[in-house]
């Protein structure tokens, strides 16, 4: 219904407009859009947040050899093309985009996600939401959705290695989504008492809930680099805090994390590694103090103006190149 809606409405107004910009959800919104953008004669940007259909397979939900995912993904093959340029979000997604779809190198365009950094770096023991929530010792903080790209299950691991014999260590997941119910049942069956499950926070409270961790967890499940992007990253390194990226290894945010120096890379499964990963966090101050500079360094370099400034930029460039073309 909302792609119906949002596309009579591009319908609308695309002949008083200069440039279409779309993102992939709802799946079939960038499919209306360029069918307008073909009449109108008015370019579009296509701005890949989720690959759709390729994520499906990894997520269980629409098999790579399924007949509807091979027409789905012969429809996103001219969405692709049709496009003026194609933004993405990482190194993976542009790899892969240029690999399966054979989307020209010049329409392929990298926008990395932004988050604002936090208006201060204030320690994490004096936090509203630590008092709200009784947490008193080293906070591991996973923040987002809680969906089938997300691994769990490794960051459960390391609380159940870590459960009694480091108890001050605990693991906060905030956050709703398809695999909190999971994430709810192991923590009861595993009597996980050092792992809390709460709502997410209002938004004039992201910034103290962020401020609230020692360290945070982002993850991305396996078999997904090139298909997402998990934001959550972004908004770890915003907060000034080390950051345990569990994911592929040549995933956009596991080689973020790794190459502004911020934190440390888990692959999928090796809760073994994250229990020791965090463990060094939490017992050597010099270790942590230099992961936190340099997520700290990170943060002023992935500001809101700097992506917007980049859109801004595209948006103009691909105006002009369909002014030129359409001059007599």
């Amino acid at each position: 219904a909302f792609t119906l809606r949002a596309g009579m409405a591009v319908r609308h107004i695309a002949s008083s407009v200069d440039v279409i910009l779309v993102v992939t959800n709802p799946f079939l919104l960038p499919g209306a859009v360029r069918n307008v953008a073909r009449a109108r004669n008015v370019p579009y940007v296509y701005l890949v947040h989720d690959l759709y259909p390729d994520i499906l397979d990894p997520m269980g939900v629409l098999p790579a050899r399924h007949p509807l995912h091979q027409a789905l993904r012969r429809a996103q093959t001219k969405w692709l093309h049709d496009a003026a340029r194609v933004v993405v979000l990482g190194r993976c997604m542009h790899d892969r985009l240029s690999a399966n779809y054979r989307v020209a190198e010049r329409e392929l365009v990298t926008i990395p996600h932004h988050a604002e950094a936090n208006r201060s770096w204030a320690h994490a023991g004096t936090n509203a939401f630590r008092r709200t929530h009784g947490l008193d010792g080293f906070v591991v903080l996973y923040a987002g959705n809680i969906g089938r790209t997300s691994d769990v299950d490794t960051i459960l691991g390391a609380a159940v290695r870590l459960r009694d014999s480091h108890p001050h260590l605990q693991f906060v997941f905030v956050g709703q989504g398809e695999r909190r119910p999971h994430l709810e049942a192991r923590v009861a069956k595993d009597r996980l008492a050092n792992v809390k499950v709460v709502d997410y926070v209002a938004e004039a409270d992201l910034h103290d809930l962020l401020r609230s961790a020692n360290a945070h967890v982002t993850t991305l499940a396996r078999g997904m680099e090139g298909m997402a992007v998990p934001l959550k990253t972004y908004h770890a390194l915003a907060s000034g805090r080390p950051v345990v990226a569990i994911g592929p290894p040549r995933s956009e945010a596991m080689r973020v994390v790794l190459e502004a120096g911020a934190g440390v890379h888990v692959e999928n499964g090796r809760d073994d590694l994250l229990a020791m990963a965090l463990l060094r966090l939490a017992s050597d101050p010099l270790h942590a103090g230099r992961l936190v500079q340099a997520a700290q360094h990170a943060a002023r370099t992935m500001t809101r103006t700097i992506s917007l400034d980049a859109y801004r930029s595209l948006l103009q460039a691909v105006v002009r190149e369909h002014a030129d073309r359409s001059d007599p």
